[in-house]
């Protein structure tokens, strides 16, 4: 299976960051999480809504670990990340380049001013390269249902994680793909 998902990234004026960090970074000192992805005692993603709206929406992730390694997965909706602190390297598949296919995977790093964006069906995972990392993460109005990118196939979210926790892996890459 070939895809089909952009992706572009350009820095964010270095002079303007400090102030974004500052006000955005706020919500972290002020208030727990509004969602906490995987469990309490070992958290992989921190999620704070900042706006949330059928629309599109805003979160400050606080990356807390590394995505899985057996699978890229992509989103429902197109997005922009702007990396606020710590630093990532994104593991991804090119456009026209098959998801499920390791040999085909590139990587980027991105440090802290990095803006990234991709379209719904654009693949990756998050390896951190920092202890934590914290992205302004945006996106649009839902276009599609997500999932994850097996060497088998196409598995659905609600499929690879765990049915009691969606934020922990469940049955992975295991039987029954899409």
């Amino acid at each position: 299976m070939i895809v089909e998902a952009h992706t572009w990234q350009f820095d964010f004026p270095p002079d303007l960051l400090p102030a974004l960090r500052s006000s955005v970074c706020g919500s972290m000192k002020i208030r727990e999480p509004d969602f906490i992805v995987g469990t309490k005692d070992n958290p992989y993603l921190l999620r704070w809504w900042l706006r949330r709206d059928d629309d599109g929406s805003c979160y400050l992730h606080r990356f807390m670990r590394d995505d899985d390694d057996r699978a890229l997965h992509d989103h429902p909706w197109r997005s922009m990340s702007i990396m606020l602190e710590g630093k990532i390297r994104e593991h991804y598949a090119p456009n026209m380049t098959d998801p499920r296919d390791p040999s085909q995977h590139t990587e980027r790093e991105l440090r802290p001013g990095a803006v990234v964006f991709r379209d719904a069906g654009f693949s990756h995972r998050i390896e951190l390269l920092s202890k934590t990392a914290t992205t302004l993460f945006i996106t649009g109005s839902r276009d599609r249902e997500w999932g994850f990118w097996c060497p088998q196939g196409g598995r659905h979210w609600q499929e690879f994680t765990a049915i009691d926790n969606p934020g922990e892996i469940g049955r992975g890459c295991g039987e029954q793909q899409l």
